[in-house]
This record gives structure tokens, C-alpha cells and sequence, in this order.
């Protein structure tokens, strides 16, 4: 068969148009992948870093303002940072509820319900511990169950972070 120049080029503009369109394939396929991820870090992942970091900030708070009322030199200031201790339950409340809408998997439900036990006996144990001031006990018992609050939060910003960087490598 002989090739002219005409079909020579036809031909070869011809190979190179099918290239072009399965690169195109490819790339759209390799974008659909990257945006799934994309969505996946997004709406599971970074939700949850971002409602346990706020825990765990309002729990640090909590810690200040414990400290505080601890060193007050009067009542009244004491009071005030016992009340803005207290003003920050019905948010952390609100992140542990908020965080359940982003459960990944059967780990994470696990890390989920032990935060839920450790946050429902925290309070339990901080209201115990607030309405006998000045037992020790009471007080010992809210500092391991905020022990426990701490770490759960801990395990559930790592277990999220990890989540987030396996999706990336998929």
C-alpha cells in the first residue's frame, strides 16, 4: 500500500487526536478520583478534627478556669469563673452531639461511645465534686474522669487525622 503525504499526515494527526482524547479519559477519571478524596477529607475528616479541637480547647479552658477559681481572692471571682466553667458544659455538649453526625467506622463509633461515657461521667462526677466543695475524693474522681475526657479527645483528633491522610493515599 502505498502512503501518500496526505494519508502520512492524516494518519499521524489522526494517532494523535486518539492520544489527546485518552489522555483526556484518564485525566478526568484521575480528577473524579481526587474530588471524591477531596469530599471525603472534607466532610469526615476535617469535621472531626475540627469539633474535637474545639473540645479539647474548651476543656483546656476549663482547666484555666479551675485554676482560677482555685486562686481567687474573693467569692465574687470565684463565682465568675465558676460560672463561665459552667457556661462552657452546654457547648462541649454540643461539639460530643455534633461529632456524632461525622462517625466513620466501627473504630470510630468505638472512640465515639467511650468519649460519650467519659463526657456523661465527667459532669456527673463535676457536679458531685462542685455541689460537695472541699471533698477530696469527689474532686480526685472529676480529675481522672477528665483525665479519661482528655484522652478520648486526644485519640479521636489523632484517629481523625490519620483518616484524613489515609484518604489521601487511597
Amino acid at each position: 500500500m502505498n502512503w501518500t503525504v496526505g494519508k502520512k499526515m492524516v494518519g499521524a494527526f489522526s494517532a494523535i487526536v486518539v492520544a489527546l482524547a485518552a489522555l483526556g479519559f484518564i485525566s478526568l477519571v484521575n480528577m473524579s478520583l481526587m474530588n471524591k478524596q477531596s469530599q471525603e477529607i472534607g466532610t469526615d475528616w476535617l469535621n472531626g478534627v475540627e469539633t474535637m479541637s474545639s473540645i479539647k480547647i474548651d476543656l483546656q479552658e476549663i482547666t484555666n478556669l479551675y485554676y482560677q477559681s482555685l486562686m481567687a481572692a474573693d467569692a465574687a471571682a470565684k463565682k465568675k469563673a465558676v460560672d463561665q466553667m459552667n457556661a462552657l458544659f452546654p457547648e462541649i455538649e454540643n461539639h460530643v452531639n455534633e461529632y456524632k453526625g461525622s462517625v466513620a467506622n466501627e473504630k470510630d463509633q468505638k472512640l465515639y461511645a467511650s468519649l460519650e461515657q467519659d463526657w456523661e461521667q465527667f459532669k456527673a462526677t463535676y457536679a458531685a465534686s462542685a455541689k460537695n466543695a472541699g471533698d477530696a475524693d469527689g474532686a480526685s474522681k472529676a480529675g481522672e474522669a477528665f483525665k479519661k475526657l482528655e484522652n478520648d479527645v486526644d485519640q479521636l483528633i489523632d484517629f481523625n487525622h490519620e483518616g484524613a491522610a489515609s484518604s489521601v493515599k487511597g
